[in-house]
């Protein structure tokens, strides 16, 4: 429970399963705004040298079991992918998102400027479209 702030105001019949996913955390891939109190890298957590971010209304950044897989910033001018492994899985997650409004709620497109070439099939695949030299996914 070390650097766990509140862990002793856990109910007794939370306990166990708190602990269970915290010690298991899930695989699936959750976007948030990289200001939301419920995002807590560069708050209450240091950020891990290469996986930095700035935590303002324009960012938002994909976490995948608690830890920053992917970040689109700038109102999703630039994407930076930080675990190349589930980079389709993150793409696809951000795009159901925006479709379900959960990030970006006031935009009716995101156009993504700049972005590792890598990223171009998945980007792609998740349902963003080839527009000049720019990915553009649209409602």
């Amino acid at each position: 429970m070390e650097g766990l702030s509140g862990a002793q105001y856990i109910k007794e019949e939370a306990y166990a399963s708190i602990i269970h996913e915290l010690t298991n955390p899930s695989d699936s891939i959750i976007w948030l705004s990289a200001a939301d109190p419920n995002q807590v890298w560069g708050k209450a957590i240091p950020y891990d040298p290469d996986r930095q971010f700035t935590c303002v209304q324009g960012t938002v950044v994909a976490l995948r079991q608690g830890i920053p897989a992917a970040v689109f910033e700038r109102q999703g001018q630039t994407l930076r992918i930080f675990d190349e492994t589930v980079r389709t899985e993150t793409l696809t997650a951000f795009s159901e998102a925006f479709t379900k409004r959960t990030v970006f709620p006031l935009l009716n497109r995101v156009t993504v400027k700049n972005y590792p070439p890598t990223a171009s099939k998945a980007l792609a695949n998740a349902g963003f479209m080839r527009v000049m030299l720019d990915y553009v996914l649209y409602l």
